[in-house]
């Protein structure tokens, strides 16, 4: 009956825990002693400290297990190593066994199934790539013309009775170095007529009222509301200002 021998697995356990402890305090000490030598220190000082973890760990990776004499730690690709395995990877020998007469079986090691694809399985990955192709084909224009297309606006009547699709007001306030501050006001609307002078001075009856006597400015914006277009999420537009004059009246600017 052969006796495991479990000293050097602890052993090492302990330098590794001990490195990563003392990783910093070496490193900072061998910064102050490469100081003198190098400049700049701290990248050779860091190396130092990730040398001595470095170090443990390949010393942890390389202990033999008792029973199959391979690296007991030792791991595949990209862990490398595992400091606290319960059981070596080949054998399934757990930690700690005391002899031979207390170990279990050895346990093979698992080997990745092969799998083999049908013609039945291939059919099913194509149909099923296929129904995918389809989805996203539908499902793209779908969440564009749901997501992207301009917003309906709001239905506002004129004192002239004409009826006018209303996307927004909005008031700002702009300082400017040696002019103070002004305001202005931006209206937004789908015109029906681009040509109707008569529907943007419908626009101003209904602006004009709202507006404060410090606003200066109107802007107006005329958007195309084809159906298309709006479907579509693109915005063509036709801009427009008129300034307060002194007597209180509204001049469009050139």
């Amino acid at each position: 009956m052969t006796d495991y021998n479990w000293s050097g697995l602890r052993l090492w356990r302990v330098a590794f825990a001990a490195a990563l402890l003392l990783s910093l305090p070496v490193s900072c000490v061998a910064v102050s002693a490469l100081s003198q030598f190098v400049s700049p220190p701290f990248v050779p000082g860091l190396l130092v400290g990730m040398l001595v973890v470095v170090g443990s760990l390949y010393g942890l990776r390389s202990w033999p297990c008792p029973r199959c004499r391979s690296g007991f730690t030792k791991r595949a690709e990209p862990l490398w190593v595992a400091p606290w395995a319960s059981r070596c990877l080949r054998c399934g020998l757990p930690e700690f066994i005391a002899n031979e007469a207390e170990a279990p079986p050895i346990v093979a090691p698992a080997t990745p199934q092969t799998i083999v694809d049908s013609e039945e399985s291939k059919a099913v990955e194509k149909m099923r790539k296929r129904r995918t192709r389809v989805a996203l084909l539908f499902a793209v224009p779908l969440i564009y013309l749901t997501m992207c297309r301009l917003p309906a606006g709001e239905i506002v009547k004129a004192p002239s009775g004409r009826e006018i699709q209303m996307l927004g007001i909005m008031r700002n306030t702009v300082w400017r170095s040696g002019e103070g501050t002004t305001e202005s006001v931006d209206v937004s609307y789908y015109v029906a007529n681009p040509n109707d002078t008569s529907e943007m001075l419908d626009v101003l009856s209904v602006i004009v009222p709202m507006v404060a006597q410090s606003d200066s400015l109107i802007r107006i914006s005329q958007v195309k509301g084809n159906w298309w277009i709006r479907n579509s999420g693109i915005r063509i537009s036709e801009e427009h200002a008129f300034r307060r004059q002194t007597d209180g009246t509204w001049a469009k600017v050139q």
